[in-house]
């Protein structure tokens, strides 16, 4: 039997997960992710990036090629990064990013969504959109991409957003998870589709 619940949920106003902070002190690249060989030395992600990683998320690294299913791992071989993507979440001229970023937790690991606002000195703010525990053995089928044109799954009508909306799709056994992450008046917002089957 075939069960399938569609759950649609609109959070309008979200801030608790904002962050800002200022580099006054750098320390060196962590080495998993300075070492990563998916990574060629900050040629996609900006080593200010990789930098502010390692100073302000410690206990966070970017996903190992192993640790992502057989068809993702062949895109990164070619230089496609699921976990990584660039855009415009605001409205300034500075390129933003979004990262899938790695956890350790106990019996295996904690998978969080993170956007990095761009600052004029090179420093980001930075929002945790997104977590979920998997475990150890489970392989990442999750992609992140920026759009320009976002449309909600609830109205069908376009997201009215203050720049590119965070697209973040992720495959699972009992369902895909499905969620835009936007700003509006620097609030961040989010609306989730999740699809379950059994």
């Amino acid at each position: 039997m075939k069960i399938l619940i569609s759950l649609l949920l609109i959070v309008t106003f979200f801030s608790c997960d904002r962050n800002t902070s200022s580099q006054d002190s750098k320390a060196n690249i962590n080495t998993s992710i300075k070492n990563d060989t998916t990574i060629q030395q900050g040629e996609t992600i900006p080593n200010s990036l990789l930098e502010f990683i390692n100073d302000q998320l410690p206990n966070y690294r970017i996903p190992e090629q192993s640790e992502y299913a057989n068809i993702y791992s062949e895109k990164i071989e070619n230089s496609q990064y699921p976990y990584f993507t660039e855009g415009a979440f605001n409205q300034d001229s500075l390129t933003d990013y979004a990262l899938l970023l790695l956890s350790e937790v106990q019996g295996g690991f904690e998978i969080s969504v993170f956007v990095f606002v761009t600052k004029q000195n090179n420093d980001y703010d930075y929002f945790k959109c997104y977590t979920e525990k998997q475990k150890k053995e489970f392989r990442l089928a999750d992609e992140l991409s920026f759009v320009n044109a976002a449309y909600s799954q609830h109205t069908q009508e376009q997201l009215n957003t203050d720049g590119d909306a965070l697209l973040y799709i992720g495959w699972r056994s009992l369902g895909d998870i499905q969620a835009h992450f936007w700003l509006k008046q620097s609030e961040l917002r989010m609306e989730f589709a999740e699809e379950y089957t059994d």
